[in-house]
Formats: structure tokens, sequence, C-alpha cells
């Protein structure tokens, strides 16, 4: 059967048949070679200040109006929240991608002094031993009532409430650099001295650029968000379905109290301005 299935078939069809699953089979690349991951992380994830190992999905931080973050409760105390976690180095393959660091993010304290940290530069980078946690909706709802009772008493204008929902962790992660943005930073020799006083940061200068750093336990780089949004209903009418529709805020009615009477949950779409507290 088999053999009249071939003998019927045009070379150009088995011959594209034959390289389309030899290429599967990484005969055709190298396996373990970087993907093309250029879209790493996927829309919504953002950086945090520096690598860290707290702040795992669950956590709600309070931002004050300076943009300082302040952790105000943590959904998975006593191991309430079902985090599920989810290997993304499939093989040994480690993403890449651009993403816009500061040095800061980098260097941290050891930063100041050689570098302006709130300036931003796109360098491409990669990633190993990537881990992503994640938290379910349902999950999410079961728990957050209890928090929406205790936050909405400090509410106060200007606060801003964030849920972390989903975080991306690694084991190592390396910067690549242009001879442009080499320039810009001041030269390699304030990196140099920037690496000397930074544990675990590994600098390759000349034509290569790259600066590296391995975590050990893995830490987290990257964070999704939704932010708990205030609402008020009108106080002139019971709580109904008919008498509030979410979305009514505290500048849309006059009648609003300042303590909101609950809270809903929106992707944040925003790049957040990351402040930790303490400068810790």
């Amino acid at each position: 059967m088999k053999k009249m299935l071939f003998g019927r078939m045009p070379y150009n069809v088995i011959l594209a048949s034959v390289c389309a699953f030899l290429s599967g089979c990484c005969f055709f690349r190298p396996c373990g070679e970087p993907s093309n991951m250029s879209n790493f992380p996927e829309p919504g994830f953002q950086m945090f200040a520096t690598p860290r190992s707290k702040y795992l999905p669950g956590t709600i931080v309070r931002q004050n109006e300076k943009g300082t973050m302040f952790t105000v409760d943590d959904l998975n105390k006593d191991n309430k929240l079902n985090i599920s976690t989810v290997n993304e180095s499939i093989g040994g393959i480690e993403k890449t991608g651009k993403f816009d660091f500061n040095l800061g993010f980098i260097f941290g304290p050891a930063g100041k002094g050689n570098f302006d940290l709130n300036k931003n530069f796109t360098l491409a980078f990669k990633v190993g031993g990537v881990t992503r946690s994640v938290t379910s909706d349902s999950d999410i709802g079961r728990l957050l009532p209890e928090t929406y009772a205790r936050i909405k008493t400090l509410y106060k204008p200007g606060w801003r409430y964030f849920l972390i929902r989903e975080t991306i962790s690694v084991q190592s992660i390396a910067y690549r650099f242009d001879r442009e943005t080499i320039t810009n930073i001041g030269g390699e020799g304030k990196i140099n001295a920037a690496v000397s006083a930074t544990a675990g940061v590994k600098w390759e200068g000349k034509d290569r650029y790259q600066l590296s750093e391995d975590f050990e336990p893995p830490r987290q780089v990257f964070f999704k968000a939704e932010e708990l949004e205030p609402q008020y209903y009108p106080v002139e009418t019971s709580m109904s379905a008919k008498s509030w529709e979410p979305g009514t805020t505290a500048t849309e009615s006059s009648t609003a109290t300042t303590e909101p009477d609950t809270f809903i949950r929106v992707p944040v779409t925003e790049k957040l301005v990351w402040v930790d507290e303490q400068n810790s």
C-alpha cells in the first residue's frame, strides 16, 4: 500500500515531506540553538526593578503617588493559592528577545555614580532556565473578597493597587550591547568599574559587548499584573444590578464616598513605574 502511494506521488511532494520531517528532528539546524523568540516575553509582561525572589503570583502591592511599591497582601499565605509552574526551557533551548533595560536592573546600587539609572536602553538579551508561574481566575476570585474588605478601609485617592498574576523566573540572563550603546553609557571603563563592585556579573568586552549573570536559586525578572480598580455604588440607591454598573468611579459620581465599595480587576497595559520600598 505504501509503495503504491509513493509511486503515485510527485517526487517534489515526497522531497518536501521528507525535508519537513527532518527539519522537525533538528537535522537542518543544531539542536539547542537559541530559537527565534523576538516576541519574548509576550505582550503584557513588564520587568521588575531588579531580579528578585519575592513578588510571586498572588502578591498585592500598593503604589503611592511617587511610584513606590509596598506589599499589602499575599493571597498565597498559608499556601491557599494554587500556583502552577511551567518550564519553558524545553531541551535546553534558550529564549531571546529585546527589551528596555536600565543599568540599575543589572547593577543595582553599584550602578549609582557610574550611570544614569533612570535612562533605558533597548538591549538584546538571552535567558536560560525559564520558568513561568501562573494563577487561575477561579483561585484568585475565591481569595480576593477578603483582601478587598481589608484594603478598601485603607484606600486613599492617588493610591493604586496591583495584583501580580504571572511571573517569569530565569537561571541566567545575558545582555548584548552594540557599540553605540556602549558609547552612550560612557564607555567600557564605567562598565568595568560597576562589574568589579557587583557580585555575580561578568563582562565580555572588545567586540562581544556582553554582560551576563547566573542566579541560584532562579530569580524573577518579568511579571504580568492586573490593577484592582476602585468602584463606587451610588449612595442614594441600594446595590443592585439596576442601580450600579461596573466602571463607576469617584470622579463620575458626586455622591461617591472616599472608601470604595469594591474593586474590579483590569489588565495592566501601561508601563508601570516600579520603585521598590526603601530602594531595596
